[in-house]
């Protein structure tokens, strides 16, 4: 009688566990479906703000000759027409040899003898070099003085060789 009474406590005990037990399990269950629910309204949200589309008015074909400034006078955007007087300066100097980047020996090696064909060398390397300078080099040169400080400024939390 005495075990008999022990396995009904036993029992008793264990219903009560699983109850406990059941009850728990389901409480957590339903945690972790509002916490899914919540993170899949957040996916949502950010996913619609990525795709929402920004109103930006494009660039005029007088405002990409001239550059634009902005109505502070922060922003500005190098023209065409200010990329196209450089080119005109390169094109227009002379070649005179006492200007010795390189030395005689590597520009003879690269063109020979042919003077006309070392200018266009020259010429095509200082627009690619103005060019690589006012856009390539960096996304932020394009807008002016005010693309100099966002430049400054990315380059310090991105130092070069960082992987963005």
């Amino acid at each position: 009688m005495k075990h008999k009474n022990t396995i009904e406590k036993l029992e008793t005990e264990l219903r009560v566990e699983k109850a406990t037990t059941t009850e728990k399990v389901e409480e957590e269950a339903m945690k972790h479906k509002n916490t899914i629910e919540k993170l899949e309204m957040g996916r949502k949200k950010l996913l619609g703000m990525l795709l929402k589309q920004e109103e930006y008015p494009g660039l005029s074909d007088q405002e990409i000759v001239r550059g634009v400034t902005s109505k502070t006078g922060k922003v500005s955007i190098v023209g065409f027409s200010s990329m196209v007087s450089k080119v005109t300066t390169f094109s227009e100097w002379e070649w005179r040899e006492d200007r010795k980047i390189w030395s005689k020996e590597t520009l003879t090696a690269l063109v020979g003898t042919k003077q006309r064909r070392l200018k266009k060398l020259i010429l095509g390397d200082a627009i690619w070099t103005t060019v690589y300078q006012l856009i390539f080099c960096s996304p932020f040169r394009i807008l002016g003085k005010e693309g100099e400080h966002l430049e400054a400024d990315w380059n310090g939390y991105f130092p070069s060789g960082m992987i963005v």
